[in-house]
């Protein structure tokens, strides 16, 4: 049995276990210091490298100075605070960046399924002829069976975005009012962030001016597939390709760079609000430090870093189990001890190992002061949500030209559970999408799109 796990045993039996809670609090913080130390180095090691002047490396510099000073900083009140302090504005900007890439993705696909309809119009050459329409159906359905069943759902879900829209907008909005039913009883909190991801799938967030990342591009590649604008020429269809690209790219690098930043940020916050109350040594102490100096100062990993981390390997495993037995407790200590607790002058410890436990396993972005909305959603609840939601989309389907109109419904059926259960319904669902288009073009991108979606 852990000493983590005996102190919460000991807790648990005594009316007034004093000294056992007091050893329990330092217990769990110095496990904090210490697994949020290794946590750190592994990310920081792990971090890519990528070209100067763009987001990501400025950010991983950035981080990296956090780190340096960190390790030489003033433990007193007033200068862990400020530490602090710069350390969540940091994870702050990291989920800017991030929230930003994820709106410049979604108009990246909203453009991208204009592009793939405008190009088989435009560049008829590079297409071929279309087989009939039973053999795009079997094709279609092909895809979506896979080899079995795994897969299934996904696959379908990613065709109801790409098969030709031939829903009316009433159906369409009907069906997403039967997707929000489902929140029912959920938290409120679930359906504000789905309503938000729909009207990003229809290019509407609006975008955080500073944290931009293709501004001119993204004006470029609305112009040229999002507005109702003379229609495009081959030449200026190529050009905005390019901005769009662009766009594509600069969201992936942020999406796949900054939240393990954001991560490394939540365990270097741990790090420092734990360290001032470390009273004991560990042999890893030295080590961990001497990794993050290096780290810090830009060094990348060397042999003698690598077997450092070696010696690493396993103990932070051990550190994360000693520190989940005492977490899974943290609540229960915290409300049947709370006297105690109180007149030990243990509360802010306690309130710092709650936030230290979203920060180490709640994920990139945990935010353990901001609970978002807790509320348990009742059917007027999701009425007035898709109220909202259909007030906001509505002047966009309206304003927006039949095919980018199309596409804005594409998208977003891209967001939804998968329309078709059964095999029958299936098929059904294909079959009514395939053979109710008409427009050759529009045809050949589907089966275009579907082609590769095959080969990945």
């Amino acid at each position: 049995m852990s000493e983590i796990k005996r102190l919460v045993a000991a807790i648990e039996r005594k009316n007034a276990p004093e000294e056992e809670l007091s050893r329990f609090v330092n217990r769990m913080t110095e496990t904090a210091y210490r697994l949020s130390g290794m946590q750190l180095a592994f990310r920081l090691a792990g971090l890519p490298e990528e070209e100067e002047g763009a987001v990501a490396p400025a950010m991983k510099a950035r981080l990296l100075g956090l780190v340096k000073d960190s390790l030489t900083a003033d433990f007193s009140g007033a200068g862990m605070e400020k530490l602090a302090a710069r350390i969540l504005a940091y994870r702050q900007n990291c989920a800017g960046y991030v929230k930003e890439a994820l709106r410049l993705a979604d108009v990246h696909d909203l453009a991208d399924h204009m592009a793939a309809r405008l190009e088989a119009g435009l560049f008829p050459e590079r297409f071929p002829a279309l087989p009939s329409d039973e053999e795009i159906i079997a094709q279609a359905y092909r895809y979506v069976a896979g080899n079995g069943s795994e897969g299934t759902g996904l696959r379908m879900q990613m065709l109801q975005k790409e098969l030709p829209m031939r829903l009316s907008r009433g159906r369409f909005l009907d069906h997403v009012r039967g997707v929000f039913a489902l929140y029912e009883g959920q938290q409120g909190q679930t359906l504000t962030d789905f309503a938000d991801e729909l009207l990003s799938a229809a290019g509407e967030r609006q975008a955080e001016k500073a944290y931009a990342l293709a501004a001119a591009e993204e004006e470029a590649v609305r112009a040229a597939f999002l507005t109702a604008g003379d229609p495009l020429t081959p030449e200026a269809y190529e050009q905005a390709k390019e901005a769009l690209a662009v766009c594509g790219a600069q969201a992936q690098r942020i999406a796949d760079a900054l939240p393990e930043m954001a991560g490394a940020a939540g365990m270097l916050l741990v790090r420092v609000l734990s360290g001032p109350y470390v009273l004991s040594a560990d042999p890893s102490d030295e080590t961990v430090a001497d990794v993050l100096k290096k780290l810090s100062a830009g060094e990348h990993p060397d042999e003698a870093m690598n077997a450092a981390f070696e010696t690493l390997e396993g103990r932070d495993l051990e550190l994360l189990a000693d520190w989940q037995d005492g977490a899974a407790a943290l609540a229960d200590i915290r409300k049947h001890c709370r006297l105690l607790i109180d007149s030990l002058m243990l509360g802010p410890m306690f309130a710092n190992l709650l936030r230290f436990d979203a920060w180490l396993t709640g994920g990139n972005f945990a935010d353990p002061d901001d609970p978002g909305d807790i509320k348990v959603l009742e059917k007027a609840d999701i009425a007035e949500a898709f109220e909202a939601f259909e007030k906001a989309l509505t002047p966009v389907l309206q304003q927006l030209p039949r095919a980018a109109r199309r596409s804005v419904m594409a998208c977003i059926m891209g967001k939804l559970p998968p329309f078709a259960g059964n095999t029958e319904d299936v098929k059904a669902y294909l079959r009514g999408g395939i053979t109710s288009c008409s427009d050759e073009t529009e045809k050949k991108g589907f089966v275009s799109v579907l082609h590769s979606l095959q080969e990945t």
